[in-house]
């Protein structure tokens, strides 16, 4: 089921959100979030969610493959509406990705997800959860959150790749959930952890660390130009991954994870 109009009511009354725009389809709720220049900063935290998405973005050149039933939405902020300081909005896609990690598991119980750095979530090897967090710098500097997660979707129509490497809630659940709920859930986990981590990141590894997909792991990391190899050490209080090569341990704060 997608968002009634007493299930927004709902959400704005217990969160710190002040605006919800709903959308039978968009091409991608982080463009059309990154577009739209009218919002004013006093509507900030500001909710784009879509019942479809065609051109769904990931990292890089990535695309998000999401059919009907995914519960795809972009959460915006500006400093003025989040308590991490723009020098550390780096650290937020790990932030959210433990917050939807937290959400999947309270709301839905039984199922345990796991972390691949920086910012997506598994579940029994395949992917369930794609973020994509993006800066926007012009007059008032905003922060655009985009969330796709597999909920009530199916991939019978998807391209045989990403029938192999993804899975949703419904095929782990055999039933369908109630897609405001969790979006209520997570949007206050979000607030929770990030209040937590107002001062520092450290409080969130604690968080991170025993869900984390990679620790332990032989890895590939594609960083520009280079490919490292190493093994994953999870990450540190700041949220670099910890990468154990021939030479030396690296510290990433960016990068693509190609083999694990």
């Amino acid at each position: 089921m997608f968002f009634s109009k007493p299930d927004v009511e709902q959400i704005i009354s217990q969160t710190c959100l002040n605006r919800i725009d709903l959308f039978e389809q968009l091409d991608s709720t982080n463009s059309f979030a990154i577009e739209n220049t009218t919002v004013q900063s006093s509507e900030l935290p500001w909710a784009v969610i879509a019942k479809q998405q065609t051109s769904g973005r990931g990292r890089g050149n990535n695309v998000w493959h999401a059919s009907e039933g995914a519960l795809t939405f972009t959460l915006v902020f500006d400093q003025s509406s989040i308590v991490i300081p723009s020098r550390r909005w780096h650290q937020v896609s790990l932030i959210t990705a433990v917050a939807v990690a937290n959400a999947i598991e309270q709301v839905l119980g039984g199922i345990n997800v796991h972390l691949k750095w920086p910012n997506d979530i598994y579940c029994e090897g395949r992917k369930l959860c794609g973020i994509l967090v993006e800066q926007v710098e012009r007059q008032d500097n905003r922060l655009h959150i985009g969330i796709g997660i597999n909920v009530n979707n199916s991939f019978q129509d998807a391209p045989a790749e990403i029938q192999e490497k993804a899975i949703s809630l419904i095929e782990l659940l055999g039933d369908e959930s109630y897609l405001p709920e969790l979006f209520l859930q997570i949007v206050l986990q979000l607030q929770e952890l990030l209040e937590l981590c107002a001062d520092s990141f450290q409080p969130l590894v604690q968080h991170w660390v025993p869900r984390c997909l990679l620790r332990d792991r032989s890895i590939e990391v594609q960083l520009g130009e280079k490919l490292l190899h190493g093994y994953c050490q999870s990450i540190n209080e700041e949220g670099a991954l910890q990468l154990a090569t021939d030479q030396k341990v690296e510290s990433l704060f960016a990068g693509v994870v190609t083999k694990f």
